[in-house]
C-alpha cells in the first residue's frame, strides 16, 4: 500500500467512526465565536448556487446541498465516508428535492467532466486532503466564471496548535490546517483567490461559552476582530478562514 493510499483509508476509517459514533459532537459548542462568520459563507454560497451546478465536497451525514437543491439546477455531494453517504441518502430521501446526487469519492480525483460545475464549496474539507491535488481537481472540474467556496481552519497561531497537540483524538494524524503556502497553490490555478479571516481575539469567549453574558459580549470581540485581522502581520494568526476560489 502507498502513502497515499494509507492516508485515505486512515481518513475514511476515521470518519466512518466518527459518523457512526457522533465522536466530534461535544466540539461544536466552540464555534458559537464564529456563528456570524459562518452565516456570511453560507450566504455567499447560496447566492452563487441559484440556477448553478452545484457540488459540495466533505457533505458528511447532512449535506448542505440538500438545503441548496431547490434553488440550484442541479446538486451532488460527495464524501469518503460510505457511513456519512449512508446517513446522508436515508436524509436526502425524506426531501422532495429531485435533482440531488450522492456518491463516495475520494476529492483528490473527482469522478466529474471537465467544467462540470459553477460552484463548489465544503467546510472543514480541503485541509484533510493533499491541498495540490484538491486544488487542481477543482479547478478542472470548475466551468469559467465559477467560484469555489471552503471554509477551513488556519494553522499559524501556536496556541491553537498547542490545543490541536493536546487533543489528538478530536482530528485525524493526517490533517493539516491551512498555512500560507497552501494558499500560494490555490493561487497558481484560480483567476483570483479571496481569503476572509475569522476568530482571534474571539478566542478568548471560549472558556466561559456556557456564561450567560457571553453572547453579549460577542460584538465586543468581533469588532476587535475586525481591526486585528485586516492587519496582515496579525490576520494568519485567525482560527478560521474562508477561500473564495474563481476561475
Amino acid at each position: 500500500m502507498t502513502d497515499l493510499d494509507g492516508r485515505l483509508e486512515r481518513e475514511q476509517q476515521y470518519h466512518d467512526h466518527r459518523y457512526k459514533n457522533s465522536s466530534r459532537d461535544h466540539q461544536s459548542e466552540f464555534y458559537f465565536i464564529l456563528d456570524h462568520a459562518f452565516r456570511q459563507s453560507w450566504d455567499r454560497i447560496s447566492a452563487y448556487a441559484r440556477d448553478a451546478a452545484v457540488l459540495e465536497i466533505g457533505c458528511g451525514a447532512r449535506p448542505m446541498a440538500l438545503q441548496l437543491a431547490p434553488i440550484a439546477r442541479q446538486a451532488a455531494g460527495i464524501d469518503i465516508s460510505s457511513v456519512a453517504i449512508e446517513q446522508a441518502t436515508r436524509q436526502a430521501e425524506q426531501s422532495p428535492v429531485a435533482n440531488l446526487s450522492l456518491e463516495v469519492m475520494n476529492a483528490e480525483v473527482l469522478e466529474f467532466a471537465d467544467a462540470s460545475f459553477d460552484l463548489v464549496f465544503g467546510y472543514g474539507v480541503i485541509h484533510h486532503l493533499d491541498v495540490a491535488r484538491s486544488f487542481c481537481e477543482i479547478a478542472r472540474v470548475l466551468r469559467p466564471g465559477g467560484h469555489a467556496v471552503f471554509w477551513e481552519p488556519l494553522g499559524h497561531n501556536v496556541l491553537i496548535n498547542w490545543y490541536r497537540r493536546r487533543t489528538p483524538g478530536a482530528r485525524t494524524v493526517d490533517e493539516h490546517p491551512l498555512k500560507r503556502h497552501d494558499l500560494a497553490v490555490a493561487r497558481a490555478l484560480f483567476s483570483s483567490v479571496d481569503v476572509g479571516f475569522h476568530g482571534l481575539s474571539s478566542l478568548a469567549l471560549i472558556p466561559f461559552r456556557g456564561k450567560p453574558w457571553a453572547p453579549s459580549a460577542l460584538p465586543i470581540f468581533e469588532r476587535l476582530d475586525r481591526v486585528a485581522l485586516a492587519l496582515p502581520g496579525i490576520r494568519w494568526l485567525a482560527w478560521y478562514s474562508t477561500l473564495v476560489l474563481s476561475r
